[in-house]
Order: C-alpha cells, then sequence, then structure tokens
C-alpha cells in the first residue's frame, strides 16, 4: 500500500476532533500524580523515572539512586575524613592544653615573685622621684647664688675699672695744670720782653709799610703789563694756520724696530699744533693723538691730517706695511754683512 497523503490542515482537522476523546480515555486509564503511593524511605527503591534529552533523542529511562547520589556519597567520605583529622586535632590540643595548665599552675608562684619585685621597684621609684626633685631644687638654688655672685661681681669689675678711669683723668689733669702753669710763666716772662720790643717794632712796622705801598704800585704797574701781553699771545694762540706740511713714511717694515710717526708742520709757528690722525682705510697701521704710528698688520692704510683750526688744510697720509725682505746688490745677489744676510 502506498502512504496516505495528509495535508496539514487536514492533520490539524484530526487532531482536533480527536482530543477530546484522548484527554478523556487518560483521565479514565492514566493515573495522576496525587493519586501514586507515597514511599516513607528508599528502602527496595533503585531507581527513579527520569527524562533523557541528548542529541535530538528524547525518551523516558530509569535513573539509578547510585547516580543521583554520586557527588553526595564523594562529598560524606570528605567530610569523614576530615571529621577523623579534628578528631586526632582536638585530642593533641586537649594534651596542650593539660601541659599549658601544668605550666600555669608552676607560673603562679614565679608570678607572685615578680608582682613583689614590682612593687618594691616602684617604691624605689618613688624615692628617686623625690630624691630628683630635692636634688633639682638645690640645682636651682645653687645656680641662683651662681648668677648673683656673677652679678655682684661684673658690679665689682665696673665700679674698679671707673675708679681707675677716674684715677688715671685725674693724673692727666695734674699733669697738664702743671704743664699750664709753666707755659704762663714762660709766656710771662716773653711778654716783659716783648714789651720792651714793642717801641722799636712799630717804627720797623712803619718802615716796612712805606715799602709796601711803594711795592704794591709797581706790582700794579706789572700786572697791567702782564694782562696786555697775555691778550697778545691769547690772540696768536687762537690764530689758524695758513700752511700745513706733512711728512710720513711711504713704506714701514715689520722688522724695524724702530718708532716710526706722521711729522706735521703748522704756519706761522705760533699757533697751537691742534692736528687729528683720522684712519680712512687699512687695518695695517694705528696713530695716536700725538701721530706716532704702531704696526697691527700689513698692508696699505691711509690717514686724513686735518688741522682742527683749519680743516681746509687737510692733507693724506698713504704709508704701507710690508713684510721683511733680504737686501740685494745693484747687480740682484744677496749683500752679505759679515757673511751674514741682511734683512729689511
Amino acid at each position: 500500500m502506498g502512504a496516505l497523503q495528509t495535508s496539514q490542515a487536514e492533520l490539524e482537522a484530526f487532531y482536533a476532533k480527536a482530543l477530546p476523546g484522548f484527554l478523556e480515555y487518560l483521565k479514565t486509564h492514566g493515573t495522576a500524580v496525587g493519586s501514586i503511593e507515597l514511599a516513607e524511605s528508599l528502602e527496595g527503591i533503585t531507581s527513579l523515572p527520569a527524562r533523557f534529552s541528548l542529541g535530538g533523542v528524547e525518551k523516558v529511562v530509569l535513573a539509578p539512586l547510585k547516580l543521583l547520589t554520586k557527588d553526595v556519597d564523594t562529598r560524606i567520605d570528605a567530610c569523614e575524613a576530615a571529621t577523623a583529622a579534628a578528631h586526632t586535632a582536638a585530642s593533641a590540643a586537649n594534651a596542650a592544653a593539660k601541659k599549658v595548665t601544668d605550666a600555669i599552675t608552676d607560673i603562679g608562684a614565679e608570678k607572685q615573685a615578680a608582682l613583689d619585685a614590682a612593687s618594691a621597684a616602684n617604691g624605689a621609684a618613688t624615692a628617686a622621684t623625690q630624691a630628683k626633685g630635692t636634688c633639682d631644687d638645690a640645682a636651682r638654688a645653687c645656680r641662683e647664688a651662681t648668677e648673683l655672685c656673677q652679678t655682684q661681681t661684673t658690679a665689682c669689675a665696673a665700679a674698679t675699672t671707673a675708679c681707675r678711669n677716674a684715677t688715671e683723668e685725674c693724673i692727666n689733669e695734674t699733669a697738664n695744670s702743671r704743664a699750664a702753669t709753666v707755659e704762663a710763666k714762660n709766656a710771662a716772662t716773653q711778654a716783659k720782653g716783648e714789651a720792651s720790643n714793642l717801641s722799636a717794632l712799630k717804627t720797623a712796622c712803619q718802615d716796612v709799610t712805606t715799602r709796601c705801598d711803594s711795592t704794591n704800585s709797581t706790582a700794579e704797574e706789572k700786572i697791567a703789563e702782564m694782562a696786555s701781553l697775555l691778550k697778545s699771545l691769547s690772540a696768536e694762540a687762537n690764530a689758524s694756520p695758513v700752511r700745513m706740511e706733512v711728512s710720513a713714511p711711504e713704506t714701514i717694515s715689520t722688522r724695524n724696530k724702530t718708532g716710526q710717526r706722521i711729522d706735521v708742520r703748522l704756519f706761522p709757528g705760533y699757533v697751537m699744533k691742534n692736528v687729528l690722525f683720522q684712519r680712512v682705510s687699512g687695518s695695517s697701521l694705528a696713530a695716536d693723538p700725538s701721530g706716532n704710528l704702531k704696526v697691527t698688520g700689513t698692508g696699505l692704510t691711509s690717514f686724513h691730517v686735518i688741522p682742527t683750526q683749519n680743516t681746509e688744510l687737510w692733507e693724506q697720509a698713504d704709508i704701507s706695511v710690508r713684510g721683511p725682505l733680504i737686501r740685494r746688490t745693484s747687480g740682484g745677489k744677496i749683500r752679505l754683512n759679515r757673511n751674514q744676510m741682511r734683512i729689511i
């Protein structure tokens, strides 16, 4: 026979019609959970019904009670072992407690001795504290007495110093008084001598006064002449130069040890020689305000020589600084001086 071809809708219609009858059948032939006999112990029970569901397979199986109590049995064994260990430890603790009790009994006498020693130590400490207080009071009194003694000693020393100073001042004043007395006597004697010479001095003073009057008249005439001459000299000193001559070396060797300078002459000759030396190019020479030259390198250096009272007369001095050269003869040979080369 071929398989029945039933649609889902037909199946659902069948389930709907069969379900009421099926439920009625279960009520009649099935056993309700509340109707099952209740076991009062596990004696004689070896398994329980259980639902098995694994890998898509679902079914009802019997589960042995040993499987249900497997982990519990393991824990019970561990508990029993722990209980045995606890009993052993309790026995050891009881033995130790007995030893402690015996030791406490022996310590009681030693404790009493220690208490007695502590009481004696406390009494000694109290006595020591009282003794310390007495010692502190004595030390304080001693310190105060020492400070008072030091104060009195300082005051006594100050009074002694003041007395000594006063004595020295008295001695000095006595000496000064004696010296003043001697000087007064000498002055009195000198005054008597001076009085006798007073008339002669008066005459001499009159003669000196006459000569001074004559000298003052002559001095006034000389002062007038000096003022006139000074005006003349001032006019000449402030005069401007009308001509200037400048002479300077054209070349200087770095080996030359003789001092070189820029010489300047201003005309007329009585004018002040006020000249500036201004470097305008080069760095081989430096000039001081007097025209003295100092070699600082090699090469050409130019200076402006400027008279300050007539700057239009300025001139330029060009000076070359070179390295040392070997002097030669007119024929070009090296000139020797006592078989030595001459370097210039």
